[in-house]
């Protein structure tokens, strides 16, 4: 939601999806990207969308993936999905995405 980094109860069959994947591929690494919408400070952004990355990748350790694997980076508002500044376009700009960083 807007201005939290908390995950939703909703995340979770997306999470296990995910860890399934990388049960699957042990060489995979990846790099999780947080990102916020355009509203609020420059400086709040860049944490809230780091606090995000940081909680899906503490879902993913708590479910059994290596540290090692997961890094995490926050973007604030530098990248959004979709232009505009209404409410159906911020909300696709507040997401986190899993990047593919080293696969043999």
């Amino acid at each position: 939601g807007f201005d939290s980094a908390k995950l939703l109860a909703s995340s979770t069959p997306l999470i296990e999806s995910i860890v399934a994947v990388l049960e699957d591929h042990p060489e995979v690494q990846v790099r999780i990207e947080g990102h916020t919408d355009d509203t609020g400070f420059h400086n709040h952004n860049i944490n809230l969308s780091r606090n995000r990355a940081l909680a899906v990748r503490d879902a993913l350790i708590k479910r059994g993936i290596a540290a090692a694997r997961l890094t995490t980076e926050g973007y604030g508002a530098a990248r959004p999905l979709v232009d505009g500044n209404n409410e159906a376009a911020r909300s696709q700009n507040r997401r986190v995405e899993l990047v593919v960083v080293h696969a043999p």
